[in-house]
């Protein structure tokens, strides 16, 4: 779902699919959602039904972190507390603006078809003094380790490697570790083969001991 901003109750920009963008909370800002995906029919239905329930405050105590992927701060900025940054600077304007900041660190590492980029432990100790004046200063409070890598190609062993190196220079309580994966494994109650997109054999696949979330 991306966020639609200005055209709540009109189509998207993504062509011939029909998306929408239905308006969260009756805040005049919402999501877009495609009206028949397969897997769940109603889905915008519920969502559209979600303006007429209580507006939720993203600064109440029951809910710490609240944003979206690929998210537009100035439009979502009102309503968010939460930011994944692609870069530095994105980090650092994110939290000029007030939110919690993760960082994207999949570039810093750089991955090349199955693996771990090359040269990929010298990247990390180049950008590590900078990373940890960040973690220290407020500007970030962890890292995004980036998205669905394992369905994307790289092998679970790799994974497990690329979280290590992280936890290893940010101890668990200094700065959180995130990471999140493709439902390559499960498919409603039913177990799906074990292969990423390209149908390689990722049965060796474990979430890495080194997360938080």
């Amino acid at each position: 779902m991306l966020a639609c901003g200005s055209l709540v109750g009109g189509h998207c920009d993504t062509p011939n699919t029909g998306a929408r963008c239905y308006d969260i909370q009756g805040l005049g800002v919402g999501v877009c959602l495609h009206p028949n995906l397969d897997d769940d029919e109603g889905s915008a239905a519920a969502l559209a039904a979600a303006s007429s329930a209580p507006a939720v405050d993203a600064n109440a105590s029951s809910l710490k972190y609240f944003g979206f992927y690929e998210d537009d701060i100035p439009t979502t900025g009102a309503f968010t507390n939460f930011h994944s940054a692609s870069s530095i600077p994105d980090a650092i304007a994110a939290h000029a603006a007030g939110l919690s900041v993760l960082l994207l660190t999949q570039d810093i590492i750089g991955i090349e078809s199955r693996s771990l980029k090359a040269g990929y432990k010298d990247r990390w100790a180049a950008a590590l003094p900078t990373l940890k004046e960040l973690i220290s200063n407020g500007t970030l409070f962890g890292f995004n380790m980036g998205d669905e890598l394992v369905w994307n190609g790289l092998l679970p062993s790799q994974l497990v490697e690329y979280a290590g190196v992280i936890r290893k220079d940010f101890p668990r309580g200094t700065a959180t570790l995130w990471y999140n994966e493709a439902g390559f494994w499960l498919d409603g109650s039913q177990r799906m083969e074990w292969k990423d997109f390209a149908k390689h054999n990722v049965s060796d696949f474990a979430i890495p001991e080194a997360l938080d979330w």
